[in-house]
């Protein structure tokens, strides 16, 4: 007879009261993203990328003007100095000064324009060709016409006005060329054109202002002490504001004038002169003053005809010059 074996038991399972129910995960419905995708990882952007800490920005020490207004003003201080030394020494050089001082002067200042030609940027270049414009032609024209227009019965019946009419032209003429380098050569900084053409502009009413003419000593110390002045005062134009640069010419040419009215200075016309003398007195001056207000907005006009030549830069219309640059890049390809 079989025995019947008991059914086994089932082992023991200790169930704790308290613990948390099994954790079961659902695979993603269709339309649902899945939570970890089989994708290559995205590109940072811009924005998602680290912030950099921000730096403090440092700005830059200013300049001093001092460097920058010096060798603008060599020309006309070394030309100060040296007309007043030939103005002290003239008794050593007896009947051959005039010849002599000249010869020295012209050289001093064609050497230095050499070396600044070699060394140096465009401003200083061209003060250094302002003072040799001054030297070579406008100082022995402004003393010609001035001479001339003393003598005698100029202008009338007896004595006809010519010379006098050529020599005030050639003035005119060598202020206009003067006028055209510093234009010309401020032209990338055209705040600076007019003090570099203020002394010039100073000379004109200085030198026919001469009472004893046509005596060399007179003449020398007169370009002293406009040289001096301008001098300093390109220095301390360099130390104003660039929009208050161009008015340092017409300032300093109304204080010259107020100077020589209150000392009673001033062009000197002979009783029998005709009209026309004090006519080229009054064009010369004019043209003057009209040159000393106008070169910085000459330089600012060349310095737009050169944009608008070259294509770079300041011209009238950016967007044309890019356009037109554009056009020719693919007309060439």
């Amino acid at each position: 007879m079989a025995t019947r074996r008991p059914f086994p038991l089932l082992p023991e399972i200790d169930i704790e009261p308290d613990a948390p129910p099994p954790r079961v995960t659902l695979p993603p419905l269709p339309g649902e993203r899945d939570a970890a995708p089989n994708l290559p990882p995205p590109i940072p952007s811009r924005d998602s990328r680290p912030v950099r800490p921000v730096r403090r920005v440092r700005r830059p020490r200013e300049q001093s003007s001092l460097p920058l207004a010096l060798p603008m003003a060599a020309p006309f201080l070394v030309l100060a100095g040296l007309a007043l030394l030939l103005s002290r020494t003239g008794s050593w050089f007896g009947d051959a000064f005039g010849g002599t001082a000249s010869v020295v002067i012209v050289g001093v200042v064609a050497g230095g324009c050499w070396i600044t030609w070699q060394t140096s940027p465009a401003l200083p270049r061209t003060a250094w060709l302002v003072a040799l414009g001054v030297t070579i032609g406008l100082v022995p024209l402004l003393t010609l016409q001035a001479t001339l227009a003393r003598l005698p019965h100029v202008g009338s019946a007896a004595e006809p006005a010519t010379p006098v009419l050529l020599a005030t032209l050639g003035a005119a003429v060598v202020l206009l060329m003067i006028a055209g380098v510093v234009a010309v050569g401020a032209r990338a900084e055209p705040h600076g054109a007019g003090p570099l053409f203020l002394p010039a502009g100073l000379l004109v009413p200085a030198v026919l202002s001469v009472q004893a003419l046509p005596a060399e000593l007179p003449v020398l110390r007169t370009l002293a002490a406009v040289s001096a002045l301008m001098g300093v005062a390109i220095v301390v134009a360099w130390r104003l504001p660039e929009g208050l640069r161009p008015l340092i010419g017409p300032v300093a040419l109304g204080i010259e004038f107020v100077l020589l009215w209150s000392t009673g200075r001033g062009p000197t016309v002979d009783p029998t002169s005709g009209r026309i003398v004090p006519v080229l007195y009054g064009a010369l001056i004019s043209v003057t003053v009209v040159l000393v207000v106008v070169v910085p907005l000459m330089a600012v006009w060349v310095r737009r005809l050169v944009a608008e030549a070259t294509g770079v830069g300041g011209g009238s219309d950016p967007a044309a010059s890019v356009g037109k640059r554009q056009g020719v890049r693919r007309s060439s390809i």
